[in-house]
Formats: structure tokens, sequence, C-alpha cells
């Protein structure tokens, strides 16, 4: 079993490897809010969904945001998130948790679900958010991620994207030919 996560608490030394897609046989990716998706890993999703991955995305929220926001909001962001997907990777599965928006480090069960879910869809690699992220719910959603892979002997990796707080990378992927599809 070969599962790659570096933790840096530095800066590495050597530049970032180019990220092998063609190695991934099949993809579970964690999104904990509409827009994620496209701001932290759309060029990913998209080329997973050009080289016919199969590919498993998890909406953990429900999208309500925090604070006072209209009744429906989160419909709408639902919507907009599967409306983004439809562009993305046509081919996707989803699945949507409906968790609290704002809260998921109230979640007992996170764990569980992130392992359910691994375990079901038989994922190879697990894409999550930065496990150190500065956003509460993308930071959880990466730390159960992380945790859970250790137990499952199927999962050959671990990626995290980028949302809100900058990662020390250690590969990359050229998205330049996936931009106009990811805006």
């Amino acid at each position: 079993m070969n599962k790659h996560c570096s933790l840096f608490n530095t800066i590495p030394a050597s530049p970032p490897s180019l990220l092998e897609l063609n190695l991934f046989e099949r993809v579970i990716i964690f999104i904990p809010h509409p827009d994620d998706e496209s701001l932290g890993c759309g060029g990913l999703i998209n080329q997973l969904h050009q080289q016919n991955t199969p590919t498993l995305i998890v909406l953990v929220s429900d999208g309500s945001g925090a604070g006072e926001l209209e009744k429906n909001t989160a419909q709408k962001r639902q919507q907009e998130f599967k409306n983004a997907l439809a562009l993305l990777s046509p081919s996707c599965e989803i699945e949507c948790w409906n968790l609290p928006d704002g809260s998921l480090n109230q979640v007992l069960d996170l764990s569980h679900k992130i392992e359910e879910s691994i375990t079901h869809f038989s994922a190879t690699n697990v894409i999550a958010p930065w496990l150190k992220d500065m956003h509460p719910d993308h930071a959880i959603v990466g730390e159960n991620a992380y945790q859970v892979i250790q137990t499952i002997s199927t999962v050959q990796n671990i990626l995290f994207y980028e949302v809100w707080t900058p990662v020390q990378t250690n590969r990359v992927l050229d998205i330049s030919q996936n931009y106009s599809v990811k805006q």
C-alpha cells in the first residue's frame, strides 16, 4: 500500500512534481460547500472526466451558509453545484449529504460517513480540502478524510486541494487546457 500525504512544516526544498492522473483508477472527492468544487479543484475534476476516470463527488454540507441568508439559499447553491458539475464532469456520480453548513465540526459521524462512501465506491484515490485550511468546515473534512484512509487498504493516495489557505505544494496539475471550462 502506498499512501502519499506530506504535511510540511517548512517549504519543500525542491519544486513540486507533476501529478500523474493517468494512474488514478477510482476517485472520490469531498467538497464541503457548493462552489468549492469550482474554486478548489475544478480543473482536476474536468481532467478526470476527460480521461474517463470513475469519479464520485460528495457535497458534504447543505450549502445554507452562515448568518441571515434567504430561505432557499441551500437549494440555489446545490443547484449551482450540480450545474457546475454538469459542465466539469457530466459523467461523475454525485452524493449530497446535506449536513449543517458552518457546523461540520459538530457532526459526530462525519468520519463514519466518509469511510462508508470511500468503501462503497471502492475508491483508490481520495481528494479532500487541505486539512489545515482556515475555514473550519474545510479543515474538518480534510482531517477526517486523512484519518479514515489510514485504515482502508484499497486507498493508494490522498490529495488535498486549496480553497482559502495556501498549501505547501508537493504536486501540481497543469489546468491551462481546462481553464475555460472551470470558469
